[in-house]
Formats: structure tokens, C-alpha cells, sequence
């Protein structure tokens, strides 16, 4: 059985998405904002082999790409600007290139 601290990507797809079906762009989107925030933490001076903080409350572990732990503590995140424009984009359907 899973631990109650794990959150799949389909969970992660029901929370942004609720009872609508996700669109065929979702799974990349999540993984464009894995590397955005992967990115803004090496650019930080985080060091390589850490937990990435995956959006609002999720850490990515690099061994673990589809598995997406829960964490109590206040997490690193995109600036609120950043999150809104991804919203906006995925609102309209944004495919990966759009978004990279």
C-alpha cells in the first residue's frame, strides 16, 4: 500500500484539474514546471542531489520521477507570477513548446 505522504501525478492532475479530464499537454506541463523550479533552485545555489520542491507542498526526488512526496513544511516555490502564467497557459491548452 501507498504511503499516505505519497501523491501520484494523477493525484497531483485531479487536484489541478478536479472532475474535468486533464488534457493530453498536463503531464508535460508538470514536468516544464519540475524543471523551471529545478532550475530557479540550482540558480539559488541549491545543491544538486536534493528534493525539488514541486509546486505547493510537493518535492520531486530525481529517483523517482512519478511519485510525488508530501511535505509539511512551508515549500520552495515559483514566484506568483510565474505560477499564474502557467495557469493562463494551461487554460488555453498550452502545448509543451508553447510553454518552453
Amino acid at each position: 500500500a501507498a504511503s499516505p505522504h505519497v501523491a501520484t501525478r494523477g493525484r497531483i492532475l485531479s487536484a489541478l484539474y478536479g472532475d474535468r479530464e486533464a488534457p493530453d499537454c498536463a503531464d508535460k506541463l508538470l514536468n516544464v514546471m519540475v524543471y523551471e523550479i529545478r532550475k530557479r533552485l540550482r540558480a539559488a545555489g541549491a545543491e544538486a542531489g536534493i528534493r525539488n520542491i514541486f509546486g505547493r507542498g510537493y518535492v520531486m526526488t530525481a529517483a523517482t520521477r512519478d511519485r510525488l512526496l508530501d511535505v509539511p513544511e512551508e515549500p520552495v516555490a515559483p514566484d506568483p507570477l510565474w505560477w499564474a502564467e502557467a495557469h493562463r497557459l494551461r487554460a488555453e491548452g498550452a502545448s509543451y513548446r508553447k510553454i518552453a
